[in-house]
């Protein structure tokens, strides 16, 4: 039968720190690196709305020049011809709200945007520590809202 003393494992078998530290500081890059993706995404250029059509594919209304946005149903006769979701990240100029989302209703030949639901998300900032330095991570917020393209009795 073997004794206590065969069965513990020596110091030499125990390892060192470092590599602890070593995953604790790729633990943080990792974290930095995901925290900058994210800030990035929401920062770009691009758009991302999904807009489902909600009239036949045959169907061919005229482009619109002006696009109204509302936040309340529409007092007057309309026809919702598409569904959107999703988020705006393209910088607009101030007073064009939603400004790629105009565009595609424009394009589909829509009078007004009405937005059903608005839900914003607040991100606080933080400090992360990294290559010995201190980074700041600038709070941000991300409003993703869904609604409907309209068409006034009027326009079709």
């Amino acid at each position: 039968m073997p004794c206590k003393a065969e069965i513990q494992p020596s110091w030499e078998s125990v390892p060192k720190s470092i590599p602890i530290i070593r995953s604790v500081q790729l633990s943080r890059l990792l974290s930095v690196i995901a925290l900058a993706m994210v800030a990035l995404v929401n920062t770009s250029c691009s758009t991302s709305f999904t807009v489902t059509p909600l009239i036949d594919a045959g169907v061919k209304l005229p482009a619109t020049k002006m696009i109204e946005v509302v936040y309340e149903k529409p007092d007057r006769a309309f026809l919702a011809i598409a569904r959107f979701h999703g988020s705006e990240k393209k910088k607009c100029v101030a007073g064009n709200e939603f400004c790629s989302l105009r565009e595609t209703a424009r394009k589909m030949g829509a009078h007004a945007i009405w937005v059903k639901d608005a839900n914003t998300t607040e991100y606080p900032g933080d400090w992360v520590h990294y290559k010995d330095r201190m980074i700041r991570i600038y709070p941000y917020s991300v409003t993703v809202v869904s609604g409907v393209f309209v068409v006034y009795e009027s326009g079709f």
